[in-house]
């Protein structure tokens, strides 16, 4: 994700889950709001917000996993943002490689360090609910993943409390600038 931040080419970077558990094309709901807003940030949320007609189907062990975890990153990480894990987020060119070149984190917890970076740079996060279904074959278990991410979330806690997102990690290099010049256009 990191590397694909870094590497992409639009002044808009969206990065959605790789099951399509939010179809491509709820992306009008998340730059209209940049758009009407200024934002810097627009995430898809799976709770029904204020004036929000969206379906979200998931099971139900699912859903109570996620209002768990969501206790845990109020507590530990990113408070005012009812879903920091839906998988469909639309970031400024400048808000997502500032803060993909900041992460430390490779887990499924890198979305609320991505929040938490956003916030401690003063980047605008808006909140759009949108349409999502559960797809079989998820590779997150709700257990086992579930006590690596609270565990993450310690982490992103302890990093940011040690300044570890105060300055860039990374360049902005881009693939095309490390590639050979093959004279062919």
């Amino acid at each position: 994700m990191r590397s694909g931040f870094i590497n992409a080419a639009g002044d808009h970077i969206l990065f959605m889950d790789a099951d399509a558990s939010t179809a491509l094309v709820e992306i009008t709901h998340l730059t209209a709001v940049m758009a009407d807003t200024g934002a810097d940030i627009v995430i898809g949320s799976r709770v029904h917000l204020p004036g929000s007609h969206t379906t979200v189907k998931a099971k139900w062990y699912r859903r109570v996993a996620g209002r768990t975890f969501h206790q845990f990153v109020r507590f530990y990480g990113v408070s005012g943002i009812s879903d920091t894990q839906c998988g469909f987020k639309l970031f400024t060119r400048k808000a997502a490689l500032d803060i993909a070149s900041r992460m430390r984190m490779h887990g499924y917890s890198f979305d609320v360090e991505m929040l938490l970076i956003a916030r401690e740079l003063g980047y605008e996060i808006r909140e759009v609910s949108v349409n999502w279904t559960h797809k079989p074959g998820s590779k997150v278990t709700v257990v086992t993943d579930g006590v690596r991410m609270v565990a993450d979330l310690i982490r992103v806690r302890r990093n940011s409390a040690r300044g570890l997102y105060k300055s860039p990690r990374l360049g902005a290099r881009r693939v095309e600038d490390t590639l050979p010049q093959s004279g062919i256009g």
